[in-house]
């Protein structure tokens, strides 16, 4: 740890008691337990904690009601059935924080709100978002597109049916309007309160660098701010603790028009307070109109590969559903990407976002068409209510089922052919289509363990 950032943290934090930067320095190195959020949009908590205790799996309360701790244990969370299920997000309990904060801690049905998640990747936040305003159309935005794999991955596992994703810089939205309801700027930062990750970032820690990093910071603040409605709340946070990139960067983003913005919201998780990972974060209120006319909204793309589903796409899905025993939900609407068969949760702006920008993704792929006939996707037989008939699947048949390998099965009820749900430990995890002895696995490319 460079002697800079002990001298920055004791002048600028704790200089009425140097002894406790020891303290917080130890604390932001030591291991922290691994925690998960619940997937609220599909399981109870008593349900989960049912079956995920009868295995004999660690879940601990944290301050957040829906993120439970795991503790130091060496449980491989991604290889349990609630993982490929989308019932569960591995996330740090402090990155939790800022949806909750958004939120008031509360589940948002207003409907039609529109909400953007400007620096989407991984998916946690973005996911997590979807979870809370069930009823609102997500933006997921990433501008590294290394980084986009992650995001559609996360999204498709976890079911959302009220996301779409772009790729633009965040900047590029402050031509926009004032149009999003919700934002969140989880910024990207020098990552001070995850060194417990990364040890060695500390040693490269300096001012200069933070101060190039704080200058981003505050362009994308900003450009978020000229876009948020009149009325609307956002939250900046980042995973670091200096002062240049949280205080100062606000300050400087709502300078000139402070009378503007109304902060309500203003904490940074020390970690050897709060026992989380270090992490900043503040909401602010728009409590008036910075929209400058004069400038020019971006150039707009649309998304023309994407359209409304036609009569014969709905009428063969429809047959489909009826098959299997299953009841169309009701807060879906249907387009189509080619032959893919796409559904989205009902939003009166889906289709001016789709006339505005390109779109990577636009609610959930659902299946495709195929010869005049539609196949279900991986994941629409785990995510909807049916009749079709389950399989639950041994330790070693779900082992190999997670490599993409097919099944085969001496059951007699499956010689008729059609589509099964899979199970594991009684949780549905996706689909499988009969072919004789042979349980075909539909499971994606992305969701495959590698």
């Amino acid at each position: 740890m460079k002697a800079s950032f002990r001298d920055y943290f004791v002048e600028t934090f704790f200089a009425a008691d140097p002894s406790e930067f020891d303290r917080f320095s130890e604390s932001l190195l030591a291991r922290r337990p691994k925690t998960f959020r619940v997937n609220r949009l599909k399981t109870g908590i008593e349900t989960f904690a049912s079956r995920w205790r009868a295995r004999g799996l660690p879940m601990g309360p944290t301050m957040n009601s829906w993120v439970f701790s795991a503790g130091h244990e060496r449980v491989k969370l991604w290889n349990e059935p609630e993982h490929l299920a989308g019932h569960l997000y591995v996330q740090d309990l402090s990155a939790s924080m800022s949806v909750e904060i958004l939120s008031d801690g509360q589940i948002d049905e207003t409907p039609d709100l529109l909400i953007l998640d400007m620096a989407a990747s991984p998916g946690g936040k973005t996911t997590q978002l979807a979870e809370v305003y069930p009823n609102s159309l997500v933006i997921g935005n990433e501008f590294d597109k290394s980084r986009l794999p992650q995001l559609l991955e996360n999204i498709e596992r976890m079911g959302s049916d009220n996301i779409a994703v772009t790729n633009y810089s965040g900047a590029f939205f402050s031509g926009a309007g004032e149009i999003f309801d919700r934002i969140l700027l989880d910024a990207p930062c020098s990552g001070e309160g995850i060194a417990h990750k990364a040890p060695e970032s500390l040693d490269y820690w300096n001012i200069k660098n933070v101060r190039k990093i704080a200058a981003v910071q505050t362009r994308l603040l900003r450009a978020a701010l000229d876009t948020l409605a009149v009325g609307g709340n956002m939250v900046y946070s980042t995973c670091t603790l200096n002062a240049m990139e949280n205080e100062g960067v606000v300050e400087s983003a709502i300078a000139g028009r402070m009378d503007a913005f109304r902060i309500t919201y203003d904490h940074r998780f020390w970690p050897h307070r709060e026992e989380t990972g270090g992490f900043y974060i503040c909401r602010i209120e728009k409590m008036a109109s910075t929209r400058d006319s004069s400038k020019d909204a971006p150039r707009w793309h649309g998304s023309p590969h994407i359209a409304p589903a036609g009569q014969k796409t709905l009428a063969a899905m429809r047959t489909f559903f009826a098959s299997v025993g299953a009841v169309e939900p009701e807060t879906w609407d249907y387009y189509c990407n080619d032959e893919r068969v796409l559904a989205i949760c009902k939003n009166r702006k889906a289709g001016t976002i789709l006339d505005t920008w390109y779109l990577l993704r636009f609610g959930k792929r659902i299946g495709t068409m195929e010869n005049g006939e539609f196949v279900p996707d991986f994941t629409l037989l785990r995510d909807i209510t049916s009749d079709a008939p389950r399989y639950a699947m041994s330790e070693d048949e779900y082992s190999r089922f997670r490599t993409g390998e097919h099944l085969t099965t001496s059951e007699t009820r499956f010689e008729n052919g059609g589509h099964v749900v899979a199970e594991r430990d009684g949780v549905v995890v996706g689909t499988l289509r009969a072919n004789g002895s042979i349980l075909e696995n539909l499971i994606s490319k992305s969701l495959k363990k590698r």
